[in-house]
């Protein structure tokens, strides 16, 4: 029976240096999986020679490309660092999280005491004497150092704002100190509401926040606004070094969606990069085998060395990624550009 192909075949890619042009030790093999399509394309300048008449008189062949076309639809990291970056690949994962579930902004928090002004300044105190506010509902009481008093006090310095979910009251009393009968009026930091984005950040689960990418509210889908601090209804700000969303209280109990960048160090079969901007002129350089197996017979090409040109991924609904790799092959020094056989 004649010879025919069938197929996209199999394609392996051999990465033999890297970007930089350091040879690789023990170059290891990569299997093109889940290929879609591979072509091989040879085309050559052609140059004629014409005279006073119509038709050339001899033809010539010039300068002859040789590109190398493949789209495997695997997504493998080794690969696609091979097939065009030729740079380091770290373990971990760089992702975006956009939230589907969302969260609820929970109650207000009052936050702690900025601020403490003397209503009545009591009887037997002295300088130095540490006073606690009392009123107030707090996990941890806001305290003061006594900075001037004769018997009355007359100067105060918070020492600790605390963290209060209902203000002390006005003139409330204190305890502590050598005296009795102090009673201040506090101050405290704008109501606000800290939450964190997801469990991603908060479950101490290894993920580390990159960068905020919005927040919007559930019921209308209208995206909020985020500002430097203070935020107000409809509003946001984030701490970007710890990851943490600040809220304002008037939305307090509206469900909201967090949007983040996040790594993940944690995920250690995943692999990441960042790819450095080279000098012109570098670029790794591949070996890429070929064959495609048809009622028992074989096309095969080997280039042994290719350099990439082009990498392209497109993305659409309802339909896979499907990343093409365009490769020119080139001599490697020795005269011998590619070698290819068939069965006839």
């Amino acid at each position: 029976m004649s010879q025919y192909a069938f197929g996209a075949g199999n394609m392996y890619a051999t990465p033999l240096q890297d970007a930089w042009g350091n040879s690789i030790a023990n170059p290891t093999p990569i299997p093109l999986m889940v290929l879609q399509d591979g072509q091989i394309d040879l085309s050559g300048d052609i140059k004629e020679l014409y005279g006073q008449n119509q038709f050339a008189v001899a033809v010539g062949r010039g300068k002859v490309k040789m590109g190398i076309k493949v789209k495997p639809a695997r997504i493998f990291a080794a690969a696609w660092n091979a097939l065009f970056f030729g740079q380091t690949l770290l373990p971990g994962i760089f992702a975006n999280y956009s939230d589907t579930i969302g969260m609820v902004v929970p109650p207000a928090s009052v936050g702690g005491v900025t601020g403490m002004t003397i209503v009545a300044g009591g009887t037997s105190y002295v300088t130095g004497d540490i006073i606690t506010v009392s009123t107030g509902t707090s996990t941890v009481k806001a305290q003061a150092v006594v900075t001037a008093a004769a018997g009355v006090v007359t100067g105060l310095q918070i020492l600790n704002s605390g963290a209060y979910t209902v203000a002390p009251t006005a003139s409330g009393a204190t305890t502590g100190g050598t005296g009795t009968g102090l009673t201040v009026t506090c101050t405290c930091s704008a109501s606000s509401v800290v939450a964190y984005p997801s469990s991603q950040l908060s479950t101490g689960n290894g993920a580390v926040f990159v960068a905020d990418l919005g927040c919007m509210y559930v019921a209308t889908g209208m995206p909020m606004k985020r500002v430097a601090s203070a935020p107000a209804a409809g509003q946001y700000s984030v701490n970007t070094s710890t990851g943490v969303y600040t809220f304002s209280s008037a939305d307090a109990g509206l469900t909201v969606l967090i949007n983040y960048q996040y790594t993940n160090a944690n995920f250690t079969t995943a692999s990441k990069q960042t790819v450095q901007n080279l000098p012109m002129g570098y670029a790794p350089t591949l070996k890429f085998d070929l064959t495609v197996q048809y009622l028992g017979k074989m096309t095969s090409f080997s280039f042994p060395m290719a350099i990439p040109q082009k990498m392209a991924i497109g993305f659409k609904n309802e339909d896979f990624a499907i990343p093409e790799f365009d490769m020119q092959a080139f001599d490697p020094g020795n005269g011998q550009v590619m070698t290819w056989s068939v069965n006839e």
